[in-house]
Parts: structure tokens; sequence; C-alpha cells
């Protein structure tokens, strides 16, 4: 999320995660830096903006590489292994975990790297009781 410059606002993005619960997160602007959000979102159904004081300001919403895990993990370790097939490749490839940031607080994968958008992943994770 990006907003104008001089834009410190507070925003709140609310949707839904890829098993379909509602989430929502709140942002705080930083006058024209990106500030990416930690929960996965699988579709935004709104975004509540602040009451607008003073010149026109402008705020962008987009994505991140960041990925929402099917189930939560409690810890980095529970990530056992990433596949990944690239754009184009009929398989699947074992990627190395340290290419990866793992957020177990609210379960997603990210890597280092920028994934075109026709790449696919599978992770294979711990479960838990």
């Amino acid at each position: 999320m990006i907003g104008s410059l001089g834009a410190t606002q507070t925003v709140r993005v609310i949707g839904t995660n890829i098993a379909g619960n509602s989430i929502a997160e709140s942002f705080v602007l930083n006058g024209g830096m990106t500030v990416d959000g930690r929960k996965p979102f699988a579709s935004v159904t709104k975004i509540v903006l602040p009451v607008q004081a003073g010149s026109p300001q402008t705020v962008f919403v987009g994505y991140s590489n960041r990925l929402g895990l099917l189930v939560s993990i409690a810890s980095g370790a529970d990530v056992i292994q990433i596949t990944r097939r690239k754009a184009g490749e009929t398989s699947y490839t074992v990627e190395s975990l340290s290419d990866y940031v793992v957020d177990a607080v609210v379960s997603t994968i990210e890597p280092l790297s920028i994934a075109p958008t026709t790449d696919s992943f599978e992770v294979s994770v711990r479960g838990t009781q």
C-alpha cells in the first residue's frame, strides 16, 4: 500500500483469506513509501480510508509475494518442504527453505526473490492437533 507524500493516516483493509474466513488489517501510511501487510488476503472486500483533511491524497493498494498457507503453523520449523513449478515448466522442483521468509504468526511464506504470477507452489507442513 502506498499513500501520497505526507500521508500518515491509518487505512483498514477488510477481506477474506484463502479458506474464506474474514480477515482485516490496518496500515499506517508512511508518506509515499510502500507499506507491506502481513496477512494473506485472497480477496479484498472493503478499504476504509480516514476522513481527508487538507489537500487531496491518493492511496494505492496492490499485492506482494507473500503466500498464505492453508493451515496454521506454530513456528518456521513446521515448514518441511517447498516445491515450485516455474512458468512454462511441467514439473515441480524442491526449493531451498533458506530462500523463503516464514511468518508463523500469520502462517505465510515469502520468496526472497520475486516470483512471477504464473509460478505454482506446493508447501509441506508439519501437522498440529
